[in-house]
């Protein structure tokens, strides 16, 4: 369950931050005038250009998301493995800890009859 809400978290804020800086991408195309831009291409190759170069970015934002949900998700998996090590180990040690108490026990209550017929031997 813990899994699935923190992915479900993760997918949340990466689309929320998506959804944001592409907002910002076309505010900024909108508003700037192109006299501040210096290049002396065609409205129709700027416009390829920075489809390209915007295609490329997100690419590249894409593998990274993937390359952190991938160490993520192998996090889990190491987390998940040693928590189940560590569960084996300590049902282990119970049931260890347990025959040794049983054990014990059983020695006390021979050595309380040995004692007691000592005793009622002494009173004899």
């Amino acid at each position: 369950m813990k899994r699935v809400l923190i992915f479900l978290l993760f997918v949340l804020t990466a689309s929320v931050l998506a959804k944001d800086s592409r907002i910002n991408q076309l505010f900024w195309r909108k508003f700037t005038p192109r006299a501040m831009s210096s290049t002396t291409e065609a409205p129709g190759e700027f416009q390829k250009n920075m489809n390209m170069t915007n295609a490329k970015e997100v690419m590249d934002v894409l593998n990274t998301l993937v390359k952190v949900q991938r160490d993520q998700a192998n996090i889990i998996n190491v987390r998940d493995a040693k928590s189940e090590e560590f569960e084996k180990k300590v049902m282990n040690f119970m049931d260890q800890t347990t025959d040794v108490l049983q054990k014990l026990d059983k020695k006390i209550k021979m050595l309380q009859r040995i004692f007691h017929k000592i005793a009622s031997d002494i009173e004899e």
